[in-house]
């Protein structure tokens, strides 16, 4: 009887500190990012325990692909102001 080797599976949930240290940033970045980034809460990371002030576990894969997917909107696309030199309000 033969039996099948397994291959060790890596994780595919990852601890908020882990996944900092696994971009190479900061922890304090990591929240920052999550806040103005386009991870979904269920997609690319999630609570733990029963309140949502829960420690937070990342989606090893889909959240990486996020973060380099992600790129800042240039400032000048994001100004809404006027460019005229003296505009006049009525």
């Amino acid at each position: 009887m033969t039996f099948m080797s397994h291959e060790p599976t890596s994780r595919a949930w990852v601890s908020h500190q882990e996944f900092a240290e696994h971009l190479g940033i900061h922890t304090q970045t990591l929240h920052r990012l999550r806040r103005n980034l386009a991870f979904k809460e269920g997609v690319h990371y999630r609570r733990t325990g029963l309140t949502t002030a829960g420690p937070l576990q990342y989606n090893l894969e889909k959240a990486e692909a996020a973060f380099t997917a992600f790129r800042r909107q240039p400032a000048a696309e994001v100004e809404c102001f006027s460019r005229v030199p003296n505009p006049v309000s009525r």
